[in-house]
Order: C-alpha cells, then structure tokens, then sequence
C-alpha cells in the first residue's frame, strides 16, 4: 500500500498536465513497484488515460496523461498528508472476531492477538465523543444494549434494510423506530428497493465508525448470533485516510433518498 500510493504519486504529478510516453515516465521517475503494472493498474482504476502507438505492445509503446478522477485522488494525497510511518494507534489494528462457543478458548489461546467482536464494537461505543455511524443490513435488539452506554449527545446515524410489503413499501424496523422516539439524536436510513415483489438491492455492508477515529469493517450484523455465535471476520482499523474514505462513503448513501 505504502509504495503504491508514493509511486502513484509520481505519476501522476509527473503526467498531470501533458502525455508523456511510458519510456519518458521510466527514465525520469524513480519507480519501486513494476511500472508496466502500475500504469496498467492505475488505468484500470481511471487515473490514468493513454493512447496506444503500438497495438502489439499497448503498455510499453503508449502515452499516458491524468485524467481527473486521477488529479483529485492526488489532491486527496496532498490535503490528508498521508504518512505512511508506523502509526500511534497501531495497537488500535486488529483482527476481531466472533467465535462459536465450542472452539472459543482453544482458538484464543492460540491467537491472542485476535478481539472478539462484542468487545470491540462495545469498545467503539463507549469512546465517542460525537458520533457514531453503522451500516448493517440486520439488526436486532442487541443494538439496545449497545448502545446503552452511549454519552449524552453523542450523534447515533443508521444505515440498514428492512422488510418491504405487498406494495414494496419499507416495513421500518421496530426496535430502531422505538430508539428513534426514544433519543433524537438517533436518525435510521432504509436502503432496499422491491418492484412487484422481487427485490433489486439492499445494503449488505456492515461497519462502524466511531468519531472518525476508529472504524470496524467486517462480517458480522449487529444481531445476537452474529455477535456471540457466528463464525465472522472483521478488522478494526485506525488509519485517517481509510476511515476518512469511509465515512465519506456513508455520509453519501445516508443523504441518499432510498427506500422511501
């Protein structure tokens, strides 16, 4: 990661305002990764444009200028200062699990680094300050107890799916709608779309941001059997880029009118 993004940056700043052919790029920059793959990887991102002066050899015999969805990801670059040295919070990295109960203890002996999923996402409540953002497609009354020990005025944003009836209206969720009357500064958005009965899409994806510091992205719904007795995977991350990308992630479906 850390080598992709500082050789990225060098190419594209170095194409940014004008074509420069692969074998201008490979005499001017100094370049770790493998430069044939990374211009192939960043044209296939849509950072990169070309113009291919030899069909038999399309990367090497080509020109290469940044497009614009290259020269914003370079002043996201630039505006976050991304450094790539050993973070403070890198003791906050972890993998998160949860674990069956008939392979529990043995597991955890052997994988101490391992956190177990109620633990982090209890964790994640009780260290905001201003607010919390969840995306999980189910959700039970497990979320009651989570959020039990949230700090007054701490912002709660929902994003699940829900049920639709025989009219494809969303069927809101009970347990939520009640949290809602209960504490206004929980707010509960709906991603899913019915016509005629068949489903098109919903929200499948599950992560929680707290204060967009930390941020838990993985497998497991907020419901009881993901929580203690599924087998789920997650990571609990604290790099700035990626949670800034995430929440900016969020904060667009969340201002999205869906599932009206």
């Amino acid at each position: 990661m850390r080598t992709f993004v500082k050789d990225s940056k060098k190419v594209l700043e170095f194409t940014e305002n004008s074509w420069k052919t692969t074998e201008t790029i490979k005499k001017n920059l100094k370049i770790e990764s493998s430069l044939l793959g990374l211009l192939s990887h960043l044209n296939s991102l849509g950072f990169l444009e070309n113009e291919v002066m030899d069909e038999m050899s399309p990367i090497t015999s080509s020109k290469w200028r940044t497009t614009k969805e290259g020269t914003s990801f370079l002043r996201l670059i630039k505006k976050k200062r991304l450094d790539f040295r050993k973070s403070e919070k890198d003791e906050e990295k972890a993998v998160v699990m949860s674990i069956p109960m008939e392979f529990k203890n043995e597991f955890l002996k052997d994988h101490k680094e391992v956190r177990l999923t109620q633990e982090v996402l209890k964790t994640l409540v009780i260290e905001a300050q201003k607010e919390i953002k969840i995306m999980s497609p189910f959700i039970d009354a497990t979320i009651t107890s989570l959020l039990s020990d949230l700090k007054k005025d701490v912002n709660v944003k929902i994003i699940t799916t829900a049920k639709t009836d025989e009219k494809d209206k969303i069927i809101k969720n009970y347990i939520l709608t009640r949290l809602e009357k209960q504490n206004e500064n929980i707010e509960v958005k709906y991603i899913k779309k019915s016509e005629e009965g068949t489903q098109l899409y919903q929200i499948h994806a599950k992560m929680i941001i707290s204060d967009d510091k930390l941020c838990y992205v993985g497998s497991a719904n907020i419901i009881e059997t993901s929580i203690f007795h599924n087998l789920e995977l997650g990571l609990l991350i604290s790099d700035p880029y990626l949670i800034d990308l995430l929440s900016d992630i969020f904060d667009n479906f969340f201002s999205l009118e869906i599932g009206k």
